[in-house]
């Protein structure tokens, strides 16, 4: 129950202080000009406005200020819709002068950074591996790092970011319908013959789903009294949607072909040459993996948020329209329900192939400022993320751990044993969600996209164009799709990525 851990954080050895300190917290769109009359060195951080996050932000500045009494740090939070608006005002604000020292921002909005302003972005390798051990990280300190890999996945050789709002996607999954649902008689291989269980559930992959599970689910419902369905087929009232209800319904429309495509081992991008290429525009397996998922979708066996006019996953969960949805972790603590207890599983794999889930979430990446800042910043984003501050970060807040220690960590283990939470509560599905992450974890399952920038220094094309291919697949109603129609879907992605 991580919003009732506030109290671990002195068991934990975090004494933040509790003196009035002079912080200049700001809130809001626009910086705030502050006046330093002791000539503290600065550090301004910018990052999205979110209660949860800024109280335990708050308690680091506090007892990171008390620690070292010449820096001052500027919590900024801000209004931007989302992630690129705020790299945008990022980037708008260099030639102002007008941009922080520190920024939580996804690699692709790093990578933006390093093509518009070459430079900006400070190589965090001068810190880490500093001779001044006050600055430097230790081998076992980086080791314990999830993904810090992305840090160098860049155009430049270094170390330009560091994860620290981690999330990943999990399976919320219809408990109430699946558990126990009996297949024996339509076919007896599902699940050994056996009603279907956590294990089954726990274990899926797609051509489980595409093979067995949908159509025996589908074969089940056909001819039975809307009221009797598993899976109900009633059209959602919304404007544009139309023949779109599915088994499963995948939140991000590129996540769905980021993910599944790293699973079943086909080309997505890379960096060559100093910039993002996109490989999946030219590869034969791509095209046949798009039919493929084309077609699935055309048996209602798979959906993404796009190809059901923009309607939110979770909403079809609760109306029993589809009864599988893959969303991210950082959405666990908005999910609840009155009507069915909502199971949490990890995510369907390729079959036969090395289990892959996404490593994703906002970075945070240190703008050059000039030596005395930079290094002062560096030494802020050291403590927040060091192995007692991590344990307090992901204990208080929905992101995931960002260290393999916060693991093996007591309190944090309590919390994904913990089963006294009421089942279709917040705090059991977030338990349950973490449990499911645990495991990704132990498993080594992980991996990120490449960062990209493309010709015109957009960092989210390659992910708009990856999504539009998507949709245009899932969202198809002729049939199997010829070699035309696939090329076309490739060529307009393609255009869309430059």
């Amino acid at each position: 129950m991580k919003k009732n851990f506030l109290s671990v954080v002195a068991l934990l050895g975090v004494v933040f202080s509790l003196s009035s300190c002079d912080n200049n917290t700001t809130s809001g769109s626009t910086t705030t000009t502050t006046t330093n009359d002791n000539q503290k060195i600065r550090v301004e951080y910018w990052y999205r406005k979110n209660d949860e996050t800024q109280t335990v932000l708050e308690g680091f500045e506090r007892a990171f200020e008390a620690q070292n009494a010449d820096i001052d740090v500027i919590l900024t939070p801000r209004d931007e819709g989302n992630y690129n608006e705020l790299a945008d005002t990022v980037i708008q604000g260099f030639a102002a002068d007008n941009y922080p020292n520190m920024v939580q921002a996804y690699p692709d909005n790093v990578a933006n950074f390093m093509f518009n302003k070459p430079g900006i972005v400070v190589n965090m390798e001068e810190y880490i591996n500093s001779s001044d051990p006050e600055l430097a990280l230790s081998q076992e300190e980086l080791e314990d790092y999830i993904g810090f890999e992305t840090g160098s996945n860049y155009v430049e050789e270094g170390t330009f970011s560091l994860p620290y709002y981690s999330s990943t996607e999990v399976m919320y999954y219809n408990a109430d319908v699946m558990i126990g649902m009996d297949l024996t008689g339509i076919d007896p291989s599902i699940n050994n013959g056996r009603p279907l269980d956590e294990k089954y559930m726990n274990n899926l992959t797609w051509e489980e789903i595409f093979n067995k599970l949908g159509p025996a689910i589908t074969k089940h419902d056909e001819g039975l009294p809307e009221e009797e369905k598993w899976l109900r087929t009633d059209k959602y009232e919304a404007e544009g949607a139309t023949d779109y209800y599915s088994l499963m319904d995948w939140e991000s429309d590129d996540n769905l072909y980021i993910t599944m495509s790293e699973q079943y081992g086909v080309p997505y991008s890379e960096i060559k040459d100093g910039v993002g290429t996109a490989t999946l525009f030219d590869s034969s397996d791509a095209k046949q993996f798009v039919k493929d998922l084309s077609i699935q979708a055309q048996k209602h066996y798979l959906a993404t948020m796009g190809s059901t006019g923009d309607i939110y996953t979770s909403e079809l969960l609760f109306s029993r329209q589809c009864l599988l949805n893959i969303n991210s972790t950082a959405g666990a603590g908005w999910l609840k329900t009155s009507d069915f207890e909502i199971g949490v599983a990890p995510i369907p794999q390729a079959e036969g192939q090395d289990k892959k889930v996404i490593s994703q979430g906002a970075s945070i990446c240190i703008l050059d400022r000039g030596e005395e800042e930079n290094e002062a910043t560096w030494k802020w984003f050291k403590f927040i993320s060091n192995k007692e501050n991590a344990v307090t970060w992901a204990l208080n807040t929905s992101y995931l751990p960002f260290r393999k220690s916060v693991y093996d960590n007591a309190a944090y283990k309590e919390l994904i044993a913990d089963t006294t939470a009421e089942k279709g509560t917040t705090d059991y599905i977030v338990n349950r969600a973490a449990e499911v992450v645990a495991s990704y974890s132990e498993n080594d399952m992980y991996f990120t996209a490449p960062a990209y920038a493309s010709n015109s220094g957009k960092s989210s094309k390659l992910r708009e164009a990856a999504a539009g291919l998507a949709i245009d697949a899932l969202s198809y109603k002729g049939g199997e799709p010829s070699d035309e129609v696939i090329n076309g879907w490739f060529e307009k992605a393609k255009n869309n990525a430059l």
